[in-house]
């Protein structure tokens, strides 16, 4: 009589499990009543199901155990099990990213005209996240297309169906994020099939341009794309802090011979030699020590033409380089890190000083203001105001932070004199060095400037820093650049930043508003 099988198999708990069996010969036992066992076989995870499988007919057991073992030995092995099914079910992924946390943006297409599915999971060692209960769909007629040329598919085409793609936001901490990430798809039946997924590892921000640039504009889904998935994604990144990489003085920097001047220089940044040139005609300027943040490769490309500027136009200049990409607010925040004075002055690349003496005006009225945020008017080449301030808007929720005189020419405030205001530009003020880092630095939830800057100044304000505008400093520049593609695309990211913004401050700025109103 062969000897009786036993299999012992256990959960995963935080690291993968492993499947530990052990035959024991049950024969006539030798002196002392010991029994001998066979030495352990051990199996990985991805190897578990078919040990399981090898042994399943031998096994007796419960029903519950038996059962158990039978959803064991159809488990993920590591390899893509949806085309060998036997029924009209096809799944393909067009991108998974994955930003910082285990924040996921995945998307692709579920071809299943019978209603074979019953469920669709993203997992990852011990977790998952259902997708199919709140993930996004829309049109794919090139997935219909790709199935009627398939003859043993078409008997299950159902009229005029292509709602085959998807896209979803899904969130999967996990100890170990080298585990693999794979789709399950359960059946009806209960029978199980898997699909592989190798995410992309960037920023929330990069994703999620990437991501709607492969959308067409005008897929009517849209809206429900950007409410649904890619606002939650946006929300639920985390902040990534500019990593200072490398440090290059010009032959006689000195921060404390004065205020310096801070400039982020983004990757969509326009040539900065305009603007160095404007710098060393202003005399104030010319003798300020001069600090340039720019990303990485960018520091590589333009760092021998700038200190060939810098020493041409003899002005004391720091380079700073910032490891990965960014923009201007995120350089801005890695120059302030490469300094240990008290008091900065930001200024943005894509901005040129309306004329002489803006940096004497600005020192001198932050003397007067310890500790405080001032800001310059800015404006279009046109004489138009661009900014001139912000304020809470209490009866506007969909705008609950406006900026008044926009679009005013600049007489409107000529005779405006230093006035309170709820947020600071940053793209251009002086400031107390250590503000940003105060006030937890600048958001990676945006895409674009704007609202990011305006999150940080109402989060400064918060924090005890009082703002300022300063209409007799006045700055030109145009409109932001956004990193949109096509104008479409730049509108959608424009439209993603403010329902971001709303969704985050119209609560607290409620909230304020009502405390402010209560009596003492």
């Amino acid at each position: 009589m062969a000897p009786p099988v036993l299999s012992a198999f256990s959960r995963p708990t935080k690291r993968p499990a492993l499947l530990t069996s052990k035959v024991w010969s049950f024969g006539r036992a030798p002196v002392g009543g010991t029994l001998r066992s066979t030495p352990k076989r051990i199996a990985g995870p991805q190897e578990t199901p078919e040990h399981i499988r090898s042994i399943l007919l031998r096994t007796h057991g419960s029903p519950d155990v038996l059962l158990s073992l039978r959803a064991a030995a159809n488990s993920f092995e590591g390899k893509e099990t949806v085309s060998s099914l036997p029924y009209p079910v096809r799944m393909g992924i067009d991108n998974a990213f994955e930003a910082d946390r285990g924040n996921l943006l995945v998307s692709g297409w579920l071809y299943d005209p019978d209603g074979h599915i019953a469920t669709v999971k993203l997992r990852r060692s011990n977790t998952a996240a259902r997708l199919d209960e709140c993930w996004t769909r829309f049109d794919r007629p090139d997935v219909t297309d790709s199935f009627n040329e398939q003859q043993h598919f078409a008997p299950s085409l159902r009229g005029e169906q292509h709602m085959h793609g998807f896209i979803a936001q899904a969130q999967l901490p996990s100890d170990d994020p080298d585990a693999p990430l794979y789709f399950e798809l359960t059946l009806r039946d209960l029978c199980r099939a898997f699909l592989p997924a190798k995410p992309t590892r960037v920023s929330a921000r990069s994703a999620t341009l990437r991501q709607i640039g492969a959308i067409d504009p005008t897929n009517c889904a849209l809206p429900a794309i950007v409410d649904a998935q890619i606002v939650p994604f946006l929300r639920q990144s985390g902040r990534s802090a500019p990593v200072i990489d490398t440090i290059l003085d010009t032959d006689r920097f000195d921060e404390e011979s004065s205020t310096p001047i801070v400039i982020g220089a983004g990757e969509s940044e326009e040539d900065i030699a305009p603007l160095l040139a404007l710098l060393a005609l202003d005399p104030e300027t010319r003798s300020a020590p001069i600090v340039i943040a720019m990303p990485a490769e960018r520091f590589r490309r333009q760092t021998a033409r700038i200190r060939e500027l810098a020493r041409f136009y003899r002005l004391s200049v720091r380079l700073v380089s910032v490891k990965g990409t960014g923009d201007g607010c995120d350089m801005l925040e890695a120059g302030t890190q490469a300094l240990t004075c008290e008091t900065v002055v930001s200024l943005s690349a894509s901005l040129i000083p309306h004329g002489t003496g803006w940096y004497g005006k600005l020192v001198a009225t932050a003397a007067t203001l310890k500790g405080s945020v001032v800001s310059p008017v800015l404006a279009y080449e046109d004489h138009s105001i661009r900014w001139a301030g912000s304020w809470i808007e209490e009866d506007n929720g969909d705008q609950p932070v406006v900026g008044r005189y926009a679009g005013y020419p600049l007489k409107a405030v000529t005779d405006m004199t230093l006035t309170r205001i709820a947020a600071a530009s940053l793209v251009c003020c002086i400031m107390p060095r250590n503000a940003l880092a105060r006030a937890g630095g600048f958001s990676g939830g945006y895409l674009g400037v704007h609202e990011k800057g305006l999150d940080l100044g109402l989060r400064l304000n918060l924090s005890g820093i009082r703002s300022y505008v300063l209409p007799s400093v006045q700055m030109w520049g145009c409109d932001d650049a956004r990193d949109g593609g096509s104008p479409a695309m730049a509108a959608l990211a424009e439209e993603i930043d403010r329902k971001i913004f709303k969704s985050q401050w119209s609560p607290v700025l409620g909230i304020k508003k009502h405390l402010e109103k209560s009596p003492a």
